[in-house]
């Protein structure tokens, strides 16, 4: 077997290949990963960026892999071809990672209970719909029906939720020009049992603050949030205390 662990809190390495492409991406698990597990699974796209140094970033923004080993979770970063996320040049790479990431997880005995679509920027404009050439949103393509838990939008813009029926969490700055306006989930949070929105606590992080807008009590399964940093703007890392809370509630809907 071939081994794609990296350690937690390790720099982004591309350490895995799509054999029909012949293109690499990023694939981080647990050193302790066994056969039995569960796990989740987050796809992390990466805004536009012009060079493939670059465009690692996103390892860094949005560091899914600090939580390999508390929350379960296998992450995987691609690279695009180009500065942007295309259908024509990336739609099938990264369907064909997906399905390779699964078939090695499921053929070494581990159980991937869900997925999640994380995007920053044009990667999280893509994931929700928004690419020139095909409006529906990349987490809500019919080959990833059935796969697909719930999408993270960080700093994507456009005010908008995914173009299909999932859970959504929405993360940006209020100084951000580019990530905002903030969606109102309000009418789909609501078809899922949700009460309406809450913001009565804050998360800080040392001297960060980011505005918390929770749905409560959804249906199973379901889950929808806001995270409004105060003071931040486009490219500054996600806080850690944000991020734990955005992993506890990818987890939260398989309670």
């Amino acid at each position: 077997a071939q081994a794609f662990c990296i350690g937690q809190g390790g720099t982004l390495t591309l350490n895995a290949t799509e054999p029909s492409s012949g293109r690499r991406y990023a694939l981080s698990y647990s050193c302790e990963l066994r056969a039995g597990a569960e796990v989740s699974f987050i796809l992390n796209l990466h805004g536009t960026m012009p060079t493939e140094n670059l465009k690692g970033y996103e390892h860094c923004y949005f560091k899914a892999h600090d939580y390999l080993d508390s929350h379960n979770v296998v992450v995987v970063t691609p690279i695009a071809t180009g500065s942007q996320w295309r259908y024509a040049q990336d739609k099938q790479y990264l369907l064909d990672v997906v399905d390779r990431v699964h078939d090695q997880l499921e053929g070494a005995g581990v159980d991937v209970l869900q997925m999640w679509v994380a995007g920053h920027s044009w990667g999280g404009m893509w994931l929700k719909g928004g690419d020139e050439a095909d409006r529906t949103g990349f987490a809500c393509l019919p080959e990833l029906q059935g796969r697909v838990g719930g999408a993270i939008g960080l700093a994507p813009g456009g005010g908008s939720t995914p173009s299909c029926d999932i859970p959504y969490i929405h993360v940006t700055g209020s100084s951000d020009n580019t990530g905002l306006p903030v969606p109102d989930m309000t009418v789909l949070a609501a078809s899922h049992g949700c009460a309406g929105p809450s913001s009565e606590v804050d998360i800080v992080d040392g001297g960060n603050v980011a505005e918390y807008t929770t749905y409560p009590g959804c249906d199973r399964g379901w889950a929808f949030e806001d995270y409004l940093r105060q003071g931040k703007g486009h490219l500054e890392e996600i806080e850690d205390n944000v991020m734990r809370s955005v992993m506890d509630t990818v987890n939260s809907v398989l309670e």
